[in-house]
């Protein structure tokens, strides 16, 4: 009987100290450009469906079924998460192909959550997988027209997903942004004349600075 306890006990401390191990040793490539092998995939859905499963609230989306809240969570979700989600006809950010794990595209996840589930992680967000809280940013009411518009994405009509498109940024923004601050100080080409506007600011100033000297002398 000594022994069966003694075995019990030296498996547990051996499955418990071994991958404390093998964490610390560094073994484990925690870069974002590795992919997440397959245990590490199902001990987080677990981790994360058992969490929601506790935590997730039962109730009723309040603003389900209301156009108008539907709207403004449109607007909502194309401002802060097609970025990384993309959605009907908007296309994720660029940095979104870094994510890892990568953005689940919402129309599934509008049929696989629950609105209380979508609600759950849209306020408090996943750790470790780039999902922010937004709980600490946004009144629950804001939260729940979020989530409503996202239960509606597998069935938006044309006009909808035409607003989305027109609400969201847009590659050519994000690309147009990166491109002025990334050619400031360079020479214009086209416009020559631009490339000597500091030096004319410059004679200017020491034209101007030369000004009160020259009257001191005609003073004189």
């Amino acid at each position: 009987m000594k022994r069966f306890w003694w075995g019990l006990g030296t498996g547990i401390l051996v499955m418990l100290v071994l991958p404390l191990i093998v964490m610390a040793s560094g073994l484990i490539n925690m870069g974002a450009t590795t992919k997440p092998g397959v245990v590490e995939k199902n001990f987080a859905a677990l981790a994360i469906r058992s969490s929601m499963a506790w935590r997730a609230p039962e109730q009723k989306n309040p603003m389900a079924g209301d156009s108008q809240a539907v709207e403004q969570g449109l607007t909502s979700y194309a401002q802060m998460c097609a970025r990384c989600h993309g959605g009907p006809g908007v296309e994720p950010g660029v940095f979104a192909k870094g994510l890892n794990p990568p953005a689940p595209q919402l129309d599934h996840a509008a049929e696989e959550f629950s609105q209380g589930e979508l609600f759950w992680i849209t306020k408090h967000g996943i750790r470790m997988t780039g999902m922010p809280a937004f709980g600490p940013t946004h009144q629950d009411e804001e939260i729940w027209k979020i989530v409503a518009f996202i239960k509606k994405i597998p069935e938006l009509s044309q006009a909808q997903k035409e607003q989305l498109k027109e609400a969201a940024p847009t590659k050519h923004q994000h690309d147009s942004k990166h491109g002025e601050a990334g050619h400031h100080g360079e020479r214009d080409e086209k416009n020559p004349d631009h490339n000597d506007h500091g030096s004319e600011s410059e004679g200017q100033k020491q034209r101007t600075d030369e000004k009160p000297e020259n009257a001191h002398k005609h003073g004189e």
